[in-house]
């Protein structure tokens, strides 16, 4: 009986997928309806587009940090946030007020047994609070205000092209990201149904279009570690972290190139990304499987 009683007890409290879908609509509405600039150095026409997607909300949050960062490194905190906001803003003054984000957060935090919601609610919120200081510091320094007199106008240039690529970077990095959680859910929805009749009938009309979706996501996710996380490994490395003024003053006047050792060093860095697909990937396979225990 007193079992009974706990497991009435246990379910009566237990969230159902409709008041965690609900909860989670108007925060991600909120983010989307949100005045947000450049969102990963896109024109500011489609931010709304961009930002239904939790994972892109989280990568442009990161993508943010890079650009304070950068421009912190060559400019006073005084100049920098100017130079930057001007960059993330730009013209666009657009002006639209919230719909309760915090409330419906701290509602979907209180939750329990939601962890994936609840982390895409959190990556909607935290890209809504950072987007909304900016809101609030273009205000201050709005298209009217005069940018900071800098002495070096080809350092600034250098470094908006330096977050260009940093920004294509990462669009790429949350696109695969992106592409993998589809295709996860897809997977797991998959196996969830009984379809064991039907595949005892004709095998082939299931199994084929969901080998060939695995086989596409395990050749664009190569692609992209192999070209994408070295190339953001070499930005961090020659562009973020702090380097010695001989450097800059190369990196200054000198551009990148491979040289004669173009290819191998095209092999070499692949093969680096090669070998962090294969960490990366035995970890999620690790980590998924301790889940689904």
């Amino acid at each position: 009986m007193a079992t009974s009683f706990s497991s009435q007890n246990q379910s009566s409290f237990q969230v159902s997928w409709q008041t965690a879908y609900w909860t989670l609509i108007p925060l991600a509405v909120n983010t989307m309806a949100q005045p947000s600039g450049r969102v990963l150095g896109l024109p500011p026409k489609y931010h709304t587009y961009l930002r239904c997607s939790p994972i892109i909300c989280a990568v442009d949050t990161l993508s943010i940090l890079i650009h304070l960062i950068s421009y912190l490194k060559s400019y006073s905190i005084k100049e920098a946030i100017p130079l930057f906001i001007r960059e993330r803003f730009g013209d666009d003054e657009e002006d639209v007020e919230g719909i309760q984000a915090i409330e419906k957060a701290i509602k979907l935090m209180a939750m329990d047994g939601i962890f994936w919601t609840k982390t895409w609610g959190a990556m909607f919120l935290v890209s809504f609070l950072v987007v909304e200081v900016l809101v609030i510091l273009s205000w201050k320094y709005s298209s009217h205000t005069p940018l900071p007199e800098t002495q070096d106008t080809h350092r600034t240039l250098r470094i908006r092209a330096n977050m260009e690529r940093s920004d294509e970077q990462l669009m790429a990095l949350s696109a695969n990201l992106y592409f993998f959680i589809l295709v996860s859910a897809i997977i797991d929805i998959y196996n969830g149904f009984e379809f064991s009749s039907m595949l005892e009938r004709d095998p082939i009309i299931l199994s084929a279009p969901v080998t060939f979706i695995q086989t596409l996501w395990g050749i664009l996710v190569l692609w992209g570690f192999l070209i994408f996380v070295p190339s953001i490994i070499y930005f961090v490395l020659l562009v973020v972290w702090p380097k010695p003024p001989f450097v800059e003053e190369y990196m200054a006047n000198n551009t990148f190139t491979y040289g004669k050792y173009g290819p191998a060093a095209r092999i070499a860095i692949r093969i680096s990304g090669l070998a962090c697909l294969g960490i990366m990937g035995l970890s999620i396979t690790q980590w998924k499987a301790a889940l689904l225990k």
